[in-house]
């Protein structure tokens, strides 16, 4: 059934990116959201991602999907956070900002109340990676990209000593 569906480009361009994405309702929209998420999965399949927003291959809906483990792709419509805890810092790249890489406040667990592909509400809660993961999504479609709130780091910051990227670090925040 995958076989149907396109694998999509990676949209890069940040002024597309950076609109607030509609909501779409699973229950009168359905078509056009299982074609945008076959579309998805479709494309983290073929591109081995971990995660794919609904605008980063053109589509302008609160949609996204997260990959967990070798086989499991989850899809998150509509999805707000509703509640977060333990903030720390981590390192982030994006697939709409290739080559380029960031550190940017997270939070280490986090409540996402969002509707299924079939129209039910849930509720899941995510720690540490996953919950970043799912942020940098919530993120991505509220127009929102890592390099306008992140702090863009390269080899000076990796080769520094503890204390000077401590010192960035602190400036940032």
């Amino acid at each position: 059934m995958l076989n149907e569906f396109e694998v999509k480009e990676i949209i890069t361009d940040e002024e597309v990116l950076g609109q607030w994405s509609e909501v779409i309702h699973p229950k009168k929209e359905g078509k056009e959201l299982q074609k945008i998420i076959g579309e998805m999965k479709a494309t983290i399949r073929a591109k081995n991602l971990e995660y794919l927003t609904a605008p980063q291959i053109g589509y302008n809906k609160r949609v996204f999907c997260v990959k967990f483990g070798d086989n499991d792709i989850r899809t998150f419509v509509n999805a707000s956070i509703s509640n977060m805890a333990k903030m720390t810092i981590a390192r982030e790249t994006c697939y709409s900002i290739p080559e380029k890489r960031f550190i940017i406040p997270r939070y280490n667990m986090i409540e996402l109340c969002y509707y299924t592909p079939l129209g039910d509400i849930q509720t899941c809660k995510l720690m540490g990676r996953s919950a970043w993961v799912a942020h940098h999504c919530v993120d991505h479609l509220d127009g929102s990209l890592t390099s306008d709130i992140g702090l863009e780091i390269d080899d000076m910051f990796d080769n520094a000593t503890e204390e000077e990227r401590e010192e960035v670090i602190k400036m940032y925040m």
